[in-house]
């Protein structure tokens, strides 16, 4: 006697499920996988994996090149751990992530992961005749709501340019979460209730002292009506990826107050902005609506860092000056401080730091400064603006060292444009 059932849709079913949670590029179970596996009611720990500057390397040699990568380095760290009792996967874009069961004590996982940190970073990947040295990072957690937490740390571990860090082990991470979550909502909140407002203050001419121009300043106003500065919510508006919205209401703003007026005013833009094709569109948009406007824009361009995208840079300055505007690097004496830079890029104007200026009257340094950067500037026929001039000992010394134009409180404070 025999009992015969017909067993391919069982067979379908466990051929689709495995399909939904594999990786099709590395054949590694993926982030749903991973979710699954994490609902087990037991203690674990997990890790995740994150590829540095991976973005770099797919936009300059290619996607193609970028799987191949990924791949290798799944075969890499499978063989790395194939003894270790652990569960390897492969989450979406440069991650992956390893995850260990209750067995594996907190030394034991540590030093599993710093070695797996080692083991990519000795490795030489060589992929049709190209190189390449990575480097990679790491967020840890060892409690529940392990992806939110490993996740949290490995942003934490970027952010500070560490190997390792461990959501357990660090408070400030968990304030940070906190915080981050209530900045983003009120920075969405206030977007959407016109609360992102924009301040000019005026830029005066040293010979005559005229009003010559503006420049155009984001505020924040909050529900009580308190003026909150952008050091509060930009860098968390970039980290949420509300920052291009910040940016198109800025540029709309100031160009809807200064459209039917004479004044000449200024836009602060940073590397991003540049980056960013959508920001650019919009802001050559606004600027072909109106006839002449053109030619009363200054762009501040803001980085900290120095310019690393020189090319992108030099483009976009000559495409806008192909519009009329003008440009001005900001905080000079900071990150812009290259000279080299200067003379490559063709700029009008060099606003020097008010970290510079506001010591300018006891700081013998800040008047050397001062002056090598005006002489350089001279040279080179651009025309400079001293920032933070908040009284009258230091307006009258930049003047007399030859700066063209000041900026600051004693010559006029920020006040909202409508």
């Amino acid at each position: 006697m025999a009992i015969r059932h017909d067993v391919t849709d069982l067979i379908l079913q466990e051929k689709k499920i495995k399909f939904q949670t594999t990786d099709h590029m590395t054949q590694l179970p993926n982030r749903q996988k991973l979710m699954e596996d994490l609902v087990e009611d037991k203690s674990l720990k997990l890790a995740i994996i994150n590829i540095e500057k991976f973005k770099e390397i797919n936009e300059y040699y290619g996607f193609d090149i970028g799987d191949r990568l990924l791949v290798e380095m799944s075969t890499i760290l499978s063989k790395h751990l194939q003894n270790q009792q652990t569960k390897l996967y492969k989450l979406p874009g440069d991650e992956f992530a390893i995850l260990v069961d209750e067995n594996t004590n907190k030394e034991k996982f540590k030093a599993l992961i710093l070695s797996t940190l080692e083991v990519i970073k000795s490795f030489n990947f060589q992929i049709e005749g190209n190189k390449f040295n990575v480097r990679a990072i790491s967020g840890a957690a060892m409690q529940k709501n392990y992806f939110i937490n490993a996740e949290m740390a490995t942003n934490h571990a970027k952010l500070l340019d560490e190997e390792l860090i461990f959501f357990d082990e660090n408070i400030d991470i968990k304030d940070q979460l906190v915080n981050n979550i209530k900045w983003t909502n009120k920075i969405k909140e206030s977007i959407s209730e016109d609360r992102i407002v924009v301040f000019a203050q005026p830029i005066v001419s040293n010979k005559t002292q005229e009003i010559k121009k503006y420049e155009c300043l984001v505020r924040m106003i909050d529900t009580d009506g308190t003026v909150i500065s952008p050091a509060q919510f930009l860098t968390i508006s970039k980290r949420s990826r509300l920052y291009p919205s910040i940016t198109k209401i800025v540029i709309e703003k100031a160009v809807e107050y200064f459209k039917d007026k004479d004044d000449h005013f200024s836009i602060n833009f940073t590397l991003e902005d540049i980056l960013n094709p959508e920001i650019v569109d919009y802001l050559t948009s606004k600027i072909n609506q109106y006839d002449g406007l053109g030619h009363r824009i200054i762009l501040e361009i803001v980085e900290d860092e120095g310019i690393e995208n020189f090319e992108e840079v030099s483009n976009f300055i000559e495409n806008m000056k192909f519009l009329g505007c003008k440009i001005a690097i900001d905080d000079f004496g900071t990150g812009y401080s290259n000279f080299d830079y200067l003379m490559r890029l063709n700029v009008d104007f060099i606003k020097i730091d008010g970290s510079i200026i506001k010591n300018i009257d006891h700081d013998n340094n800040a008047k050397v400064v001062t002056e090598l950067i005006v002489d350089f500037a001279q040279r080179l026929n651009i025309e400079t603006i001293a920032e933070f001039v908040y009284k009258n000992d230091i307006l009258e010394i930049v003047k007399t060292m030859g700066v063209d134009y000041s900026q600051g409180f004693y010559l006029g404070k920020p006040e909202q444009i409508k």
